[in-house]
């Protein structure tokens, strides 16, 4: 759960517990709880470990955001963490192939172009964005959408359009740094909708649509009615 979700309501003012903490007690952990731990990791193993942030508070701050708490546009989370990548929707497929690749030696600062992950760069050409073939779209940098609400907007709209089809990177500047998001993972065997969403069947049973390996799209069936999607988009 997002840290500030959990600590704070609608009207901004502290929770008085905490569910996700023992005894429910509040207070235990830190606001932008993915920001503190990825600093103290950083101080506790130093330069040459990697950090790989993650989770639905990296997910929706991967890059320039509005903060409802501070009322203001942050930048994206990889600058102010100092972490070396970022898995943002659903983030499993992502894992895996960042652990495969280190595991095969790779150095943490070469993983630039894996799906579903984000990264910030002080060289725009390690990225290697001249020679991918689905394109890459040129976000307004910080700067701009810090004192100009129609480019942020802009912004927010090609951000919140994401989808596993969607055909090209994003690359904006942020604090001397460029924050290139790559595009998402594509859905595992070979399904290529949008999503895998519930559906209520004539009987009055429902099921959902899931993408299972080589077989593509397998039905399964569950023991509770719905009206609404059981999985979504990767989209943060």
């Amino acid at each position: 759960m997002d840290s500030m979700v959990n600590h704070y309501t609608a009207h901004k003012r502290r929770r008085p517990d905490d569910a996700y903490t023992p005894g429910g007690a509040a207070g235990r952990r830190p606001d932008r709880a993915v920001i503190a731990y990825a600093r103290l990791a950083r101080q506790a193993f130093g330069p040459n470990t990697p950090i790989v942030l993650g989770g639905i508070e990296a997910s929706l701050r991967r890059i320039a955001h509005y903060d409802y708490w501070d009322d203001r546009v942050h930048p994206s989370v990889l600058i102010p963490s100092g972490a070396d990548l970022l898995g943002y929707g659903q983030g499993e497929r992502p894992v895996l192939e960042i652990a495969r690749r280190l595991a095969s030696g790779e150095d943490i600062c070469g993983l630039v172009d894996i799906p579903g992950t984000a990264l910030a760069l002080s060289d725009l050409g390690m990225a290697g964005l001249e020679v991918r073939s689905r394109g890459v779209v040129q976000l307004p940098p910080l700067e701009e959408v810090l004192v100009d609400k129609r480019r942020f907007a802009e912004a927010a709209s090609t951000t919140s359009s994401t989808t596993p089809t969607t055909p090209a990177s994003w690359c904006s500047g942020e604090r001397l740094r460029h924050v290139v998001v790559n595009e998402p993972m594509p859905p595992p065997g070979g399904c290529r909708r949008r999503s895998c969403a519930g559906v209520i069947p004539p009987a009055g049973r429902w099921s959902r649509r899931r993408c299972g390996g080589r077989d593509g799209c397998a039905r399964v069936s569950a023991s509770a009615p719905t009206s609404g999607p059981l999985a979504y988009p990767d989209a943060g």
